[in-house]
């Protein structure tokens, strides 16, 4: 679904960006399950959904992506999901 969201902001609204793009495919390619731009605007990010065992190999495809169209190297910033939410007491 975060692939399907990203196709449609890139397609049916044009709001994406080429780096956003390339983001999305690579990240997919490198073995994230999803991939999806986020927060528009100025510059915006890409949200992408992978095990924490792909994080590296996807960190470096992307890094190499970019480097392939001489762009300036991605930032990264891990979020690691909490517990899920229960109630207390």
């Amino acid at each position: 679904m975060l692939t399907e969201g990203h196709a449609s902001l890139r397609d049916d609204f044009e709001v994406s960006w080429p780096q956003a793009d390339v983001v999305v495919d690579v990240a997919i390619a490198a073995g994230a399950y999803g991939a999806k731009m986020i927060g528009g605007g100025f510059g915006g990010s890409v949200l992408a959904l992978m095990p924490a065992e792909r994080v590296s190999s996807v960190r470096t495809a992307l890094a190499g992506g970019f480097a392939q169209r001489d762009w300036t190297p991605p930032e990264f910033l891990e979020a690691i999901p909490s517990a899920a939410a229960r109630q207390l007491g």
